[in-house]
């Protein structure tokens, strides 16, 4: 005949074995049997039990900077079939942690956390946590934190099955700190003039940068100056306004630092009503070595003033007078003007015109305007353009125009016009 019994699992602790016992008997109504102990018979059956001890260690962190607050939780769980005993936790602090606290008893002695020793049934789990400081400041070139935690029993129970879960680290990164900023060297610009702007840029972090590249906008009611600019912009010279404008850093140490100059020429003629060019830069990295921790000093901002023009001008007119044309401007005031010149273009392109007059002393002063005139004697028959320039003490020029006119009999033309460049 056969019998059969189910191993309860889990099993408690200390149990290696299942002792089974067989007895016989009768009613000895025939007499006594004369041989007892053969009338039972043991069965020791080995127990294949033993506990399964995990750790698993998480501050829920992927990036850290120096001087962050961690806190670490250990979760320790017995997933074996057999209860276990003596069960210790410990944690190993790196060198980049300062020990703060541990929940449930754990002390710091040397750089490890250790947690009293306890039992842990089989099924069951606890919670631990340690509160740890990142140092600051971190020795240059830390790219990592490594913390590693474990769990072992006292062995009474068998070995553990699966030694590798009893191990558990937590590994946090420390990324580049790339920033930025912009200076124009305080300049007042006037149309057509360039702005200069400066670019330090740096790595302020412990670790490599990627890939880095500065990203400029051409800002409105300017040009991309590539003369004026550093070598290395994707941009074209006469770039314009929204033009995006790339400079390729590519790999940046850690600890590093650089410059770089970026120019732009002012609109002439300027919009009216513009009264600054504001211009915003940025610095980034591929993002292999984690998000930068301070995005707000990735980028800067500056704005650079338009300068009044030196003139008021009130009016600039161009009349044919027999075979010559006859150009006549007024102004309200004039500041720093040494003079004006006269250039006449057969088209639109200020750039093909020629200067006619030479310098005409100017006449004015900041509180009073003077009137002039000027004939251009060498206009033949077509249609010309003619532009104003106003040229200051300092040899800033600001030019006005351009104004049309055919040279035929009695032609007269008038045009208020806004400032074009300087």
């Amino acid at each position: 005949m056969s019998f059969a019994v189910n191993v309860v699992n889990p099993v408690p602790s200390g149990v290696d074995q299942i002792t089974n016992t067989a007895t016989i008997a009768d009613d000895e109504s025939s007499g006594p049997d004369p041989t007892p102990p053969n009338n039972s018979d043991n069965e020791l059956t080995p127990l294949n039990a033993a506990p399964d001890l995990t750790i698993v260690k998480d501050d829920g962190e992927d990036v850290v900077l120096a001087g962050d607050t961690l806190t670490y939780t250990l979760v320790i769980a017995n997933v074996g079939d057999q209860d276990a005993t003596g069960v210790v936790v410990t944690d190993a602090l790196p060198l980049e942690l300062s020990f703060i606290s541990a929940s449930d008893g754990g002390a710091l002695t040397g750089s490890v956390v250790s947690w009293p020793a306890f039992d842990l049934d089989a099924g069951e789990t606890v919670t631990y946590t340690l509160v740890a400081t990142v140092a600051d400041p971190l020795p240059l070139g830390t790219q990592t934190i490594v913390n590693d935690a474990f769990v072992t029993d006292d062995g009474n129970n068998g070995p553990d099955p699966t030694p590798p879960n009893n191990t558990s680290s937590d590994t946090d990164r420390l990324p580049p700190d790339l920033q930025i900023f912009k200076d124009d060297g305080g300049v007042s610009v006037r149309p057509g003039g360039n702005i200069t702007y400066t670019l330090s840029y740096s790595n302020v972090g412990l670790i490599d940068a990627l890939n880095a590249v500065i990203t400029e906008t051409v800002p409105f009611n300017t040009s991309f100056s590539a003369s004026g600019s550093a070598r290395g912009w994707s941009c074209a010279d006469g770039a314009p306004a929204g033009t995006i404008c790339v400079f390729t850093v590519g790999f940046f140490a850690a600890g590093d630092a650089s410059d770089t100059t970026f120019t732009v020429r002012v609109d002439n003629p300027l919009a009216p009503g513009v009264t600054g060019i504001t211009n915003t830069v940025l610095i980034v990295d591929n993002g292999s070595h984690g998000d930068d921790p301070t995005p707000p000093n990735n980028r800067s901002v500056a704005t650079s003033p338009i300068v009044p023009t030196a003139i008021t001008l009130l009016r600039f007119d161009a009349t044919k007078v027999g075979d010559a044309v006859q150009l006549d401007w007024a102004t309200g005031s004039e500041l720093t003007t040494a003079g004006f010149r006269i250039y006449r273009g057969s088209n639109e392109s200020f750039k093909a015109a020629d200067d006619i007059s030479g310098l005409i002393a100017a006449q004015g002063n900041p509180l009073n305007g003077v009137s002039y005139r000027w004939v251009d004697e060498g206009a033949a028959r077509g249609t010309y353009r003619y532009w104003l320039v106003e040229v200051a003490l300092d040899g800033t020029r600001t030019t006005y125009g351009p104004i049309s006119i055919t040279a035929i009999p009695q032609q007269f033309f008038t045009v208020y016009l806004p400032l074009i460049h300087r």
